[in-house]
């Protein structure tokens, strides 16, 4: 693990990254951290607890699949003429 990964799971629950990767996972899709947390990350600024997750597939399955695992009464908002939440 490299330390950017290692101050990753420091900067937020781990369990958020393992909800995510494991969700990922379950739907045969591959999913990134991007952004500005990546980029703050890399310019050693304040991690801030707002991450940009991109998936190689479908993105609203993907929030879909985290949103049940944390908390399925929360409300994701859903852009389909755009295809993003």
């Amino acid at each position: 693990m490299n330390s950017y990964s290692k101050t990753i799971l420091n900067s937020l629950s781990p369990d958020i990254f393992k909800i995510i990767s494991d969700s990922a996972d379950e739907l045969g899709l591959e999913s990134f951290i991007v952004g500005g947390f990546v980029r703050d990350l890399i310019l050693n600024r304040s991690i801030k607890k707002d991450i940009d997750i991109m998936c190689i597939g479908s993105g609203i399955d993907l929030a879909k699949a985290v949103q049940k695992k944390i908390n399925s009464k929360i409300k994701i908002n859903i852009f389909k003429r755009y295809g993003l939440l």
